[in-house]
């Protein structure tokens, strides 16, 4: 009896942990009452650039074919796809699949083959320029190949064997293109924990003044990008502005995930980390002088590891994200919405029909088994927990620009949630940059814009590091290749030297 208390008071703190354990373990509660969109019908309309058809037959694409045209097409900006050529494609994809009721894997298999097609005649030709020596029309067919073997690669199952020789031989299409172009850009492997290492592409600015000099960025993708992509979205516009880039891969991302399978994680400051330590003890870049630059998911990855990391200096998060998990789950219907809580098998069954019919659907299903290893949706959903930010007080007073676009379809207003839970005051610099709609950069990061979104962005980094602005130019980004601007710049003294000599001669005589 005397023992008895003693044996109560740890029964009663087993039952407590076992609570605790229980309640932390089940899902968390989100509001959608705040996290959420009603898009103006004709503004959504204007933005359906393709697929309108198949878009609107029962809500079948939920927008994404026609997002994924964007994506490809925007790529014409800077070359690396023939504009012509992609319209064709996009259009032999579009008559063969615009029937409400054509299975969904006739469409993903007809986008896979179509761009496929593409990428090989385009790998030919690059092969064909290649023997005979004619390097620029070489480069030009490699971005060709690499664009449309990614585009094809976007709607598979990317851990198939097929898939993974897929992204990996459009990878060497574009590295052989920069190499080719006599590129300022170059393949990197930064080190990583347990001697994994990140995949990326380091962006020097071609003048010769010192790179310390100028402000870099750390530039990352999100949930489905690659750092190929992100060089096009961000990196050769930025070098025109006279930064130095660094585009880094981490866990749960392109070559990152499918080749070395390292998974998404909320500790993401555990990932910049030793990419910022790279980018100044192994490139030059200066410690003080570093630009976090988040898109997509990354705009909630990047804030987090920001928040973490008081030795970076400014934020770009397009857009921001606060809670990742309530942005796709207020995305789904009441009824879905409340199965995940009250019964996951019902759950899982409905969202896997969703994905069996629905482009949406399966393309949030597949990215979610590479990037973090999940075989259903309410697993996927419950990963999704884990990447919120309820307390930014690490932000301080450093510089954050947020883009907001008008017509967010996949986080909706999450950009605006981000930018009011913002530490108060704010930085002087800091700001939430919205455009016109009709500026073409309404869509989620601003995909299919060219250059107003990222150019609005880019200004506003260029007033809070007025030093690399000022020495900004073409900077080797998407403008002629470098070699050429060598070659002409020794044509043109010899030129010089050659009228001198002239001169002289006549002044003789």
């Amino acid at each position: 009896r005397t023992h008895m208390p003693h044996f109560l008071a740890v029964w009663a703190t087993a039952v407590l942990f076992v609570v605790a354990l229980a309640v932390d373990a089940s899902p968390r509660h989100v509001s959608c009452s705040l996290a959420s969109l009603a898009p103006n019908p004709e503004l959504k309309r204007l933005y359906t650039s393709a697929f309108r058809d198949f878009e609107d037959s029962a809500g079948r694409g939920g927008d994404t074919l026609s997002f994924e045209s964007d994506i490809v097409l925007s790529l014409a900006a800077a070359g690396s796809v023939d504009l012509g050529e992609a319209m064709v494609t996009l259009r032999s994809i579009e008559l063969q699949v615009n029937n409400a009721s054509i299975p969904l894997q006739t469409v993903l298999d007809t986008w896979q083959s179509e761009w496929s097609a593409a990428a090989a005649r385009a790998a030919s030709d690059a092969a064909t320029a290649e023997a005979a020596q004619h390097n620029l029309s070489a480069a030009s067919a490699h971005l060709r190949a690499w664009a449309y073997g990614m585009a094809g690669e976007r709607m598979a199952n990317h851990l198939l064997p097929a898939s993974l020789a897929a992204f990996r031989e459009s990878q060497k299409h574009f590295v052989r293109a920069l190499a080719l172009l006599d590129s300022p850009c170059s393949p990197v492997s930064i080190p990583f924990e347990g001697g994994a290492s990140l995949a990326g592409y380091w962006c020097k600015h071609i003048s010769a003044e010192d790179t310390a000099a100028r402000a870099t960025i750390l530039l990352m993708n999100g949930y489905d990008g690659t750092a190929e992509i992100s060089m096009h979205e961000v990196a050769f516009a930025a070098m025109r502005h006279g930064y130095n880039v660094l585009v880094f891969e981490g866990p749960g991302q392109g070559s990152v995930a499918r080749f070395q399978r390292l998974l998404f994680r909320p500790d993401w400051e555990t990932v910049v980390s030793p990419v910022a330590e790279f980018a100044v003890s192994s490139l030059g870049a200066q410690a003080d002088r570093l630009v976090l630059w988040g898109e997509s998911f990354g705009g909630q990855l990047a804030p987090a590891a920001f928040n973490k990391l008081p030795s970076l200096a400014a934020l770009v998060a397009n857009g921001g994200v606060v809670d990742f998990f309530q942005a796709i789950f207020c995305g789904l219907q009441p009824m879905l919405q409340d199965l995940y809580y009250s019964d996951r098998a019902t759950f899982d069954r409905y969202m896997g029909f969703a994905a069996s019919t629905r482009v949406d659907a399966n393309f949030l299903r597949t990215y979610g088994e590479l990037g973090f290893n999940t075989t259903s949706f309410s697993a996927l959903f419950d990963a999704f927990q884990a990447y919120y930010s309820p307390d930014l007080s690490g932000v301080g007073r450093r510089p954050v620009l947020v883009y907001d676009p008008a017509l967010d379809t996949l986080v909706r207003n999450q950009s605006s949630l981000f930018f009011e839970a913002l530490p108060r005051p704010l930085a002087p610099s800091t700001a939430l940059v919205r455009l016109d709609p009709k500026a073409g950069g309404a869509l989620h990061c601003g995909v299919g814009s060219t250059r107003n979104a990222v150019e609005a962005l880019l200004a506003r980094l260029d007033d809070i590091f007025p030093a690399s602005a000022s020495r900004g130019g073409d900077g080797g980004g998407g403008g002629v290749p470098r070699g050429w601007r060598t070659a002409a710049l020794v044509m043109g003294c010899a030129l010089v030297v050659i009228v001198l000599t002239s001169v002289a001669v006549v002044w003789r005589r």
